[in-house]
C-alpha cells in the first residue's frame, strides 16, 4: 500500500471518465493508491415545493442507487485501464465533502472533471470543480 493517495471525483460524466484515466495514468506513475468518490448533494431545493416523508425517502433512495451505480460503472471502468481502485460514497455538498475526504486521507492529489452532470454547459467549469480549485489545499487537476 502507497503512502500516496489520489482521489478521482467521479459521476460516470465523460469529463469524469476523463478524470479517471488521467488519475489513475498518474497514481501508476506514482505507485499511488486510487480511490473513486462520488458525493450525493444533499440539497433538495432544487426541485422545489414541499415534500411528505416517503417522497424524500425515495429521492434520496434514487439519488444513492444513482451513485452506488456511478461507482460501479467507474470501477469497471478502472479494471478496463488495469487498475484497482477502492470506492467512497459521500453525501453532502460535492465540493466540500471532496475536500474534507482529502484531508481526512491525507491524500496527495484530488483529480476531477471540468464538469460534472450538472446543467449549464455552456460553462467553462462546473461549480463544483470552480469550488473545490478555489478552497482546496490540497493539490488539483482539471481533466477535460
Amino acid at each position: 500500500m502507497s503512502s500516496r493517495k489520489i482521489v478521482v471525483a467521479y459521476d460516470g460524466s465523460p469529463n469524469s471518465k476523463k478524470a479517471l484515466q488521467f488519475g489513475g495514468e498518474i497514481a501508476k506513475e506514482l505507485g499511488a493508491d486510487l480511490t473513486l468518490v462520488s458525493v450525493i448533494d444533499d440539497d433538495f431545493s432544487v426541485f422545489g415545493g414541499e415534500f411528505d416523508v416517503r417522497e424524500f425517502e425515495q429521492m434520496q433512495q434514487a439519488r444513492e442507487d444513482f451513485g452506488k451505480k456511478a461507482l460501479a460503472d467507474g470501477t469497471a471502468q478502472a479494471d478496463k485501464l488495469g487498475l484497482k481502485v477502492t470506492t467512497a460514497l459521500l453525501i453532502g455538498n460535492p465540493a466540500e465533502e471532496l475536500i474534507q475526504y482529502g484531508q481526512r486521507e491525507n491524500v496527495y492529489l484530488i483529480v476531477v472533471g471540468s464538469r460534472g452532470l450538472g446543467g449549464f454547459k455552456s460553462l467553462v467549469l462546473g461549480s463544483v470543480t470552480q469550488n473545490i480549485l478555489s478552497h482546496s489545499s490540497i493539490p488539483v487537476l482539471v481533466a477535460r
